[in-house]
């Protein structure tokens, strides 16, 4: 499965924001799903400063593998995080699988 490549959409916080974060904590989650099923998937990172605050997986194409809201993958809803990355990495693992 060499070779495959994926956008993941993240919210980021602008820099008057009074979150640092920026989104990353999502963006590295999402990202981190996606390598646990493809590990030598290439990630391309882009941010959004929309709402709703949403991060999406997205193969080459534009085609959407993944979303949900950014609070899903926050460290602190542990449960939610953890059924969000099985969730991501069913998703890449199924839409492989149908190509």
């Amino acid at each position: 499965m060499n070779g495959h490549l994926f956008t993941v959409i993240f919210f980021f916080c602008l820099a008057t924001s009074s979150h640092p974060d920026g989104g990353r904590q999502e963006l590295n989650t999402a990202k981190q799903s996606v390598l646990a099923v493809l590990p030598d998937a290439e990630i391309t990172e882009e941010g959004a400063d929309t709402y709703p605050i949403r991060v999406s997986v997205e193969d080459a194409e534009g085609n959407v593998i993944w979303s949900g809201d950014q609070r899903r993958l926050f460290r602190k809803y542990a449960s939610k995080r953890a059924a969000a990355i099985e969730e991501i990495k069913a998703a890449v693992q199924a839409h492989f699988q149908d190509t």
